[in-house]
């Protein structure tokens, strides 16, 4: 239906305007920027070129302003509370108070469909990942499914690494996101991950 449609289409600028949000967090002066970068070059050993050509991400350990910028872009209640980015209790209005971050303290990876469109998150904790977040014990947390991400429909770096193959060169699948960026790091440009 066009109510469907209308509602994919704002998920997806959501992701997109929060795939830019986190990528900007991770590259300014910031405490929290500068823990990330930190993170991903010297714990991770990745470049930062790496990071600006998959846009990671760092999610703040407060709340850093996303669900005011979305708020201020106009989007929908329906869209913001079904983009899997914030946590809204059932039956509360949607308002700057009552969307709670659901990454918090993350190195932010985006994942994107077939046609490289951003449709949802993997987040790494880090040490900056507070002790209040529901998910603290989870090394990773992912987007719950939304209207634009079922989790079994989709693979890790497919957008890209489908220009890859052919004879004799075929897919490798490896564990996970961290593994297949490792992998087109190194020349490996046919790795997805599940």
């Amino acid at each position: 239906s066009r109510e469907e449609r209308s509602l994919r289409q704002e998920v997806f600028a959501i992701h997109e305007l929060a795939a830019d949000h986190f990528h900007q967090a991770f590259k300014a002066a910031t405490p929290v920027g500068d823990f990330m970068r930190a993170y991903w070059t010297g714990s991770r050993r990745f470049t930062p070129e790496l990071a600006d050509e998959f846009r990671i991400g760092a999610a703040a350990p407060a709340d850093d302003g996303l669900g005011a910028l979305l708020l201020r872009r106009k989007f929908s209640e329906d869209a913001l509370r079904q983009c899997g980015l914030f946590f809204v209790r059932d039956g509360a209005m949607v308002a700057l108070g009552s969307l709670k971050p659901r990454f918090r303290g993350r190195l932010m990876i985006p994942i994107r469909d077939h046609q490289g469109r951003v449709v949802a998150f993997t987040a790494r904790q880090t040490e900056l990942t507070p002790d209040d977040d529901p998910a603290r014990e989870a090394k990773y947390v992912n987007s719950p499914e939304t209207p634009i991400f079922t989790k079994g429909n989709l693979l890790f770096n497919l957008d890209r690494a489908r220009t890859h193959v052919g004879e004799g060169k075929p897919f490798v699948m490896v564990e996970g996101q961290l593994d297949a960026l490792r992998c087109w790091s190194v020349g490996l440009r046919s790795a997805i991950a599940p």
